[in-house]
């Protein structure tokens, strides 16, 4: 990742590089599935792709940069302060994200990492989920991915069934969660699951 700056405006960008010369068929194609992904959503609280092109062996995608730096950043620096996040802006962060998902979710795209570190934040306090390395694109509306993969940490409770767009909402839980100790997210995770099966049933049962 590369910090850049654009000679006459002053903006700043990120610019991701991908060595694709060393890599196999698979990984090649995962490099250029995320500037696919990227070039499909358009929306305030998920990272810009600004372009993308090949430069001999590298991948190059530029990107927004947030400011403020990634989500997990501002918990570990919370942390070390001794102070608690004020609950509002908690809930205005939870809302932005909420709002991320809805976006990938109605073009039938799964995240697949998301967790505090691919959460960015830039300095209007607006949220920018980033990093979509091994996002997956649904065949349908309501489709499931086979494969486990991701960071174990923040994984759903259930990873040994298809998981689909629940597994987002049981990941959120732990992201926002991420100070509270390691059962504690666990269970929070599990009820968080639990209760989305069960409005599921109901739903397919009216």
């Amino acid at each position: 990742m590369l910090l850049v700056q654009h000679v006459e405006s002053g903006e700043k960008f990120v610019l991701k590089q991908i060595p694709i010369s060393e890599r196999s068929a698979e990984k090649e194609s995962a490099a250029f599935s995320e500037v696919d992904v990227l070039s499909r959503l358009s929306h305030p609280n998920i990272t810009t792709l600004y372009g993308a092109w090949r430069s001999g062996s590298v991948l190059n995608i530029l990107m927004e940069f947030a400011d403020r730096g990634s989500l997990a950043d501002v918990l570990k620096a919370k942390a070390g302060s001794m102070m608690l996040f004020d609950e509002d802006a908690i809930l205005d962060w939870f809302v932005q994200i909420v709002a991320a998902l809805r976006a990938m979710h109605a073009r039938s795209i799964l995240h697949r990492d998301l967790k505090a570190a691919n959460v960015f934040l830039t300095s209007r306090n607006l949220i920018k989920v980033g990093d979509f390395g091994i996002s997956k694109m649904l065949e349908k509306n309501g489709g499931l991915a086979s494969t486990t993969i991701g960071t174990p940490y923040y994984l759903a409770p259930e990873v040994s069934v298809l998981h689909d767009v629940q597994d987002h909402a049981c990941r959120k839980g732990c992201s926002m969660s991420t100070e509270r100790e390691r059962s504690d997210r666990i269970t929070y995770c599990l009820q968080t699951w639990n209760q989305l099966r069960v409005e599921s049933r109901l739903s397919r049962s009216s």
